[in-house]
């Protein structure tokens, strides 16, 4: 069983003192600097709060954490990221910073020089290539625009390696996780949650399968950039997790938040006992290189979820290119296993009528539900304020083009149906 306890974060204000109180986090900057800074590697960096309403611009995203503690029961939040302790989390009781995000924001100029195609950054040539969140406005449509941010940003000195940069901004950040997130021990949560998954008798057993991208075909196989099972990059065999696990951020790194909140983790643990059981998370790290390798573990995730009793399955994506072929090759594999399998998944900007909704697709594949092509018609408007970089470039505060789909921009990738761009009220 896992607690979740949570203490709404409605604005974050500089104070003399960090706290929570009422909905609100007063933060000492000083003593969060101090925090930063406790790693002498690390020459510069800001602290910023930033509020739902804003007229700010966060750019150079690197991470959106949302502060968690562990009270109670086994391990660490976030476990295994950059010296964290290992221990399976998932138990206990754990307090969160609801509404409240930790923005990682990393200030690069020119791409490392192990990381030559910018592959452990969301970053290519272009503005609207790179992450930017905009607090307020039309433009203010991706799931951390309505949190109240405490971001931090940590200028990495030029031709230092991306790896060994990342141990030194993903430790910061979560330093300052941490710290926010003891703002709150010995309180009483004002919403408290309670996660059992005891299977119950005469209801059908699901399984959720995300996929996940890795860059060990890029970086290698000891690399510690891009998003992480328990600390791990590598391209895997699925792992099987029990589904409380991500509310204690078992998989993180990159897209953090996204997991720690995954509005489909979370739905299926609602509606456990009452319209299923819900089996397993069975986290899939993609990016093999030859097609044999992708068949035989797409195979293998669900012969793991027949043997676990499974009746039915959830596939989700959030990635894109030659892991969608996974991603398909999974949903052909539970079907033809007989589990009952819906793909949950954002769509490919279609072009005007000239594209896909997807990139690959199989027979098998019946049941879809979309989270639209995450492009938002814009324009973004100019902002009057820009963090997230030392000295931001100056047309970072005007007005930016529209976006349409996935690669449009990478910051409006919403696979899971987060945010506010492509989608309709009816």
């Amino acid at each position: 069983m896992l607690k979740l306890g949570s203490f709404p974060v409605t604005k974050a204000l500089a104070g003399p003192k960090t706290r929570w109180h009422d909905g609100t986090l007063e933060v000492n900057i000083d003593e969060i600097m101090g925090v930063i800074k406790k790693d002498e590697r690390i020459a510069w960096a800001s602290v910023d709060l930033v509020n739902p309403g804003d007229g700010t611009r966060i750019i150079n995203e690197y991470d959106i954490v949302e502060p968690r503690i562990k009270t109670e029961g086994p391990g660490q939040t976030y476990p295994s990221i950059v010296g964290r302790r290992p221990d399976a989390v998932g138990e206990g009781t754990t307090f969160r910073l609801e509404g409240c995000s930790v923005v990682a924001c990393v200030d690069i100029s020119q791409a490392a020089p192990d990381d030559p195609g910018a592959r452990a950054r969301a970053a290519s040539r272009g503005l609207t290539n790179y992450r930017f969140i905009d607090k307020s406005g039309p433009g203010a449509v991706t799931f951390s625009a309505p949190t109240a941010s405490v971001c931090v940003t940590i200028e990495q000195p030029q031709d230092a390696s991306s790896e060994y940069w990342h141990t030194v901004a993903q430790g910061a950040v979560m330093r300052v996780v941490d710290r926010l997130a003891q703002t709150v021990v010995g309180l009483k949560p004002p919403k408290e949650e309670i996660f059992d998954i005891t299977p119950k008798s005469g209801l059908p057993g699901v399984v959720w399968i995300p996929h996940l991208s890795t860059l060990e075909l890029y970086r290698g196989p000891y690399t510690k950039v891009g998003m992480a099972v328990y600390g791990i990059t590598r391209a895997a065999p699925p792992w099987v997790l029990d589904p409380r696990e991500l509310l204690d951020g078992a998989i993180s790194q990159v897209r953090s938040w996204i997991y720690t909140n995954n509005p489909t983790n979370l739905e299926l643990l609602r509606r456990h006992g009452t319209d299923w059981n819900y089996l397993a998370c069975l986290a899939y790290p993609t990016n093999w290189s030859m097609e044999s390798e992708k068949q035989s573990v797409s195979s293998r995730v669900a012969r793991i979820a027949r043997m676990l009793g499974a009746q039915g399955a959830l596939v989700t994506t959030d990635v894109r290119g030659q892991r969608m072929v996974e991603t398909m090759l999974t949903v052909q594999a539970c079907e033809q296993a007989g589990l009952k399998t819906v793909f949950l998944s954002e769509e490919e900007d279609p072009e005007e009528g000239t594209a896909p909704p997807f990139l690959n697709w199989v027979p098998e594949l019946e049941a879809t539900v979309s989270t639209g092509t995450g492009g938002w018609d814009g324009p973004f408007p100019p902002v009057k304020k820009v963090i997230g970089a030392r000295s931001p470039a100056k047309a970072w505060f005007g007005e930016q083009p529209p976006v349409h789909g996935r690669y449009g921009v990478s910051h409006l990738g919403d696979h899971y149906g987060y945010g506010k761009q492509s989608y309709a009220d009816f």
